[in-house]
């Protein structure tokens, strides 16, 4: 019951997501969260610890999020910004 009340929610969710933003940054919102998720299912319900390529690909997951979440505030810095001067390559 409560596996499906949790993807119920995490659906409905989503769909809010994708009608306030692009579709880009929600997904990888989403697959950081579905990771963050199965690594604690994993762990801490399981008793099963992930390997060293489960550990790369969180990692990955997880660079990746910080940098759309960086080129999106970037973004929406003013063009005359120093800041956004700076960071110019992560919007390019």
């Amino acid at each position: 019951m409560l596996l499906g009340l949790f993807s119920y929610t995490g659906q409905t969710m989503l769909i809010m997501a994708l009608q306030c933003e692009c579709a880009g940054p929600v997904s990888t919102m989403k697959a950081a969260s579905d990771i963050v998720l199965a690594f604690f299912w994993q762990t801490f319900l399981f008793s099963n610890s992930p390997d060293m390529f489960s550990v790369i690909g969180a990692l990955l997951v997880g660079v990746s999020v910080v940098f759309v979440g960086v080129s999106k505030w970037v973004m929406s810095l003013p063009e005359d910004s120093p800041q956004r001067k700076r960071l110019r390559w992560i919007i390019a």
